[in-house]
């Protein structure tokens, strides 16, 4: 049996909308077991506080964040136009339902 305290040691997750309610609970949750998190949010206030909190195991910078995916930077809006214009014409017509993961790789890092 594994001690359930590091199960995440070694590990870095990517944590979205961490600044509060369900991500930072997951955050709190994966630090308490071993990990490291790198968190995200839209208010850079509750962002700072959560990372306050959550302590030396957090990391809410952009360049944190940005060294979590596997393409070594932040996405932008264009990341995400490009796929959804395509998928919205007559080039994707023969396309149904599929899920398309527009993450910068994060949905295929192999766990460290």
């Amino acid at each position: 049996m594994t001690d359930a305290t590091a199960r995440f040691t070694d590990t870095v997750t990517i944590v979205t909308g961490a600044s509060r309610g369900i991500g930072f609970g997951i955050a709190q949750r994966l630090i308490a077991e071993g990990g490291q998190v790198v968190i995200t949010g839209r208010k850079r206030e509750a962002l700072d506080a959560a990372v306050a909190e959550l302590g030396t195991s957090a990391d809410g910078s952009p360049a944190a964040t940005a060294a979590a995916y596997p393409l070594n930077r932040l996405g932008t809006p264009d990341d995400v136009a490009g796929p959804v214009a395509f998928l919205l014409s007559d080039d994707a017509a023969w396309i149904t339902g599929q899920t398309l993961s527009i993450d910068g790789g994060a949905g295929i890092k192999p766990l460290m």
